[in-house]
């Protein structure tokens, strides 16, 4: 079996060490195809990851695609109400079964040679069928994966026998209602995405700290009471404690969230809750290769949100993005250059980033 130590030239055995006194990972960890592939095998297939949105499978028959760290999966509503996840992939020649980004149907049929499934995943019916010996359909069915809903988030996890969902969340839904915000009562308004020339980790490791925001983030750090500013790890969540400036212009103490909270869970979902009527942004990171990194915002806002308070908290999450996707790209150039080898973490003002290192490095080195 393949482990991290067969992948890297680094010393393996202080890599831990080094992570725990500051130093950040090995610049090739952010670089190497065979890397990045291994933590596809072993991080993103068995994570839950934000899938999308619940109202596209609000209905029995009602389906949409998607696909994980190249795992095609599909989920949908069936006949009794409950959601249902599979690997869309035909247990005859392996064919996408659901070829439609989303619908709705009362079976899922392949289209290569018609093996049609119910919508639990069990196979119904193959042409052809009673002529084949010891042929049980009974005995075929999709594979099942895990699927979960948090409000109208829904999140997946290509490994079925992984914890529940509520157990893998952790603290994230009382941070959200901590926050003053009612997750069951949102609904989605729009979704933007964003193609970026860096590793998903430098994206994650530039979320999970506000040492730049004074630097970079002129609007922001307006709005935020920095000194107060501090950063909570527990479980697969980092918490980032951003009390609002009550000197602020525009501070007002009786919005539905007055302290905006900000928080990452692992490996992938990043969660912005701004200052102001209820509003969620899911931001999900799609890493695309070793050095690409495809990031969706899905904008929710409570149903009487005005267009201008839409566009608005829009308005603010796109610039801050625009402000950090240069600086994260120049950080992907330097880790390329060869020059990079003794990077070094203040963990006074980054103990996100050093929290999540050590994630990667707990879930790279599990040798299940």
């Amino acid at each position: 079996m393949t482990s991290i130590a067969d992948l890297t030239n680094v010393d393996i055995d202080r890599v831990e060490e080094a992570i725990a006194d500051g130093a950040a990972l090995p610049p090739e960890w952010y670089q190497d195809e065979a890397i990045f592939e291994f933590e596809r095998e072993r991080i993103f297939k068995r994570s839950w990851q934000y899938a999308g949105r619940a109202d596209l499978v609000a209905q029995p028959g009602d389906f949409f695609r998607l696909t994980v760290a190249g795992v095609p999966l599909v989920i949908v509503r069936d006949e009794e109400g409950e959601l249902r996840g599979f690997v869309n992939v035909c247990r005859h020649r392996a064919c996408e079964v659901v070829q439609d980004d989303s619908g709705s149907a009362r079976f899922l049929r392949c289209p290569y040679h018609a093996w049609t499934y119910g919508l639990d995943g069990q196979l119904k019916a193959a042409p052809k069928q009673r002529h084949q010996e010891n042929f049980d359909p009974g005995a075929i069915s999709l594979a099942p994966i895990g699927v979960g809903q948090l409000g109208p988030l829904l999140f997946v996890n290509p490994d079925s026998t992984g914890p529940e969902l509520s157990d893998y969340l952790g603290i994230l839904p009382a941070l959200w209602e901590r926050a003053g915000l009612d997750a069951s009562g949102l609904e989605f308004r729009r979704r933007v995405s964003y193609d970026v020339a860096a590793n998903w980790k430098v994206l994650v490791e530039n979320f999970v700290e506000c040492y730049h925001c004074a630097v970079v983030h002129e609007e922001l750090s307006a709005a935020l009471d920095l000194k107060r500013f501090r950063v909570e790890c527990e479980g697969n969540v980092i918490h980032e404690v951003a009390p609002t400036d009550r000197r602020y212009a525009g501070y007002d103490d009786s919005a539905d969230v007055v302290d905006g909270t900000y928080d990452y869970l692992f490996p992938s979902f990043i969660s912005n809750i701004f200052p102001g009527r209820g509003n969620a942004f899911a931001r999900n990171l799609i890493p695309i290769d070793p050095q690409r990194t495809r990031v969706t915002y899905d904008l929710y806002c409570v149903p009487d949100a005005s267009p201008a308070e839409e566009e608005e908290a829009f308005r603010f999450a796109d610039r801050v993005f625009r402000e950090d996707m240069p600086l994260v790209e120049s950080v992907q150039r330097g880790l390329n250059s060869g020059r990079s080898d003794r990077c070094h973490l203040f963990l006074t003002d980054e103990l996100g980033p050093q929290y999540f290192q050590q994630l990667v490095w707990s879930a790279l080195a599990d040798d299940r």
